[in-house]
């Protein structure tokens, strides 16, 4: 699979039960999941906008 063809940033959502395609997307070196819950979901908030103004 190649991600060339996304010059900018992309932001989703992806299944967290295993699924042979969403595995697929999640091994991709150039992918990051961040899982989100109650407790930590400021935190990752706050990574999340920083990586889409161009910090991370």
């Amino acid at each position: 699979m190649s991600l060339e063809f996304f010059p900018r940033k992309v932001l989703g959502t992806i299944m967290l039960n295993p699924h042979p395609f969403a595995g697929e997307i999640k091994r991709h070196p150039e992918v990051e999941t961040l899982l989100v819950a109650g407790d930590n979901r400021t935190e990752v908030m706050k990574k999340v906008l920083n990586w889409l103004v161009g910090g991370g």
